[in-house]
């Protein structure tokens, strides 16, 4: 693969698809994502907005997805994957998801310490 030929999500894309994934968030949170800076976050938001696909909740200070944003979002998604080999990838995915239930489970277990939150005073525990 040269330089040339290397995936580049489209900007707008890495917004929307950070919103997705964070449900609710600054610019700034999803600058960090994105690796965008902010002033091209709150561009790709005011976009978002202005197709009703996100919408800013003054009172909380964060911006969401809309419905119609969340739809949209899967098929952007679809279409920004289109040229990926996606179906090579299936058997390390799969190989993925039996380690990443086997972690959130030992998360969900380090947690919680006799059915009640871990307050983590017991190291020995932890």
């Amino acid at each position: 693969m040269t330089p040339d030929d290397r995936y580049a999500p489209h900007p707008v894309f890495l917004t929307h698809h950070a919103l997705r994934i964070k449900g609710f968030a600054k610019p700034e949170s999803l600058a960090d994502i994105t690796a965008l800076d902010v002033d091209t976050i709150e561009r790709n938001l005011e976009e978002l907005a202005s197709s009703g696909h996100a919408l800013y909740r003054e009172a909380r200070l964060l911006w969401q997805l809309t419905p119609e944003g969340r739809e949209a979002h899967r098929q952007a998604l679809a279409h920004d994957v289109r040229s990926l080999a996606i179906d090579a990838l299936g058997v390390h995915y799969r190989s993925f998801l039996e380690v990443n239930e086997l972690f959130k489970s030992l998360c969900g277990e380090w947690q919680l310490r006799d059915g009640q939150p871990n307050d983590h005073s017991n190291l020995g525990y932890d």
